[in-house]
């Protein structure tokens, strides 16, 4: 069996944040977001420091000056994720500004849901979900997001997207967003459950015929 890689990973982690931002997934307050935080050795920098090149037999050096080299980095990403940790909600807030600029706007679904889904306070601005921080070398970083209940143009979407990060001297601010991912998506019918605490007369099962491909969606992009 392979062993998964990465992308597998954030693949799996943008699945799950996804379902947990369906208002259907409301009466599971046991399930919490997973938000995924990769720390990068910045091998040229560190190769620098010590004039040599890391590559694969760097793992057994023993040589105190890159033992040294390699905390004293590691320090430094780690005070530059400490950093973008204290802005965080401030950063989401204004990239879930930026994507309004695209003409998103959280749906009317998520915002009757938004008291009762777990995590809520994580979706900055009703609408940017936050999955990877990736902290990379020279005061550099990228963020994955998704919006999973957007309304653009009049359509449910789901939205993934990159946003790269750069710290200077006022601390972390954003730089480019590049959309991923936007894909049209078909409003679900409440379930007896939810309609029952909404207050609301069950509804009737579609005929089997409109019900096909109800989850299936269609690229926009």
């Amino acid at each position: 069996m392979s062993k998964p890689s990465f992308n597998d990973l954030v693949a799996f982690i943008e699945a799950i944040n996804a379902r947990l931002d369906d208002p259907g997934q409301r009466f599971r307050p046991h399930d919490k977001p997973i938000e995924v935080v990769r720390i990068v050795l910045d091998g040229e920098a560190v190769g620098a420091v010590v004039r040599k090149e890391l590559g694969l037999f760097s793992k057994f050096d023993r040589d105190p000056l890159l033992a040294r080299a390699l905390l004293a980095h590691g320090r430094e990403q780690a005070e530059r994720y400490l950093a973008l940790r204290t802005q965080a909600d401030a950063l989401w807030d204004a990239l879930a500004a930026q994507v309004g600029m695209m003409g998103a706007r959280p749906s009317s679904r998520l915002t009757q849901a938004m008291p009762f889904l777990p995590g809520h306070a994580r979706i900055a601005g009703g609408l940017v979900a936050p999955d990877v921080i990736t902290i990379e070398g020279a005061g550099q970083a990228s963020l994955r997001w998704h919006a999973s209940e957007a309304e653009m143009d009049g359509c449910l979407v789901r939205m993934k997207g990159s946003t790269l990060l750069r710290l200077g001297e006022q601390g972390w601010g954003l730089g480019a967003t590049r959309l991923l991912d936007v894909e049209e998506r078909k409003a679900r019918e409440p379930d007896a459950a939810q309609q029952a605490a909404d207050g609301q007369p069950p509804a009737r099962r579609r005929a089997s015929s409109r019900r096909k491909g109800e989850n299936g969606g269609t690229s926009l992009h």
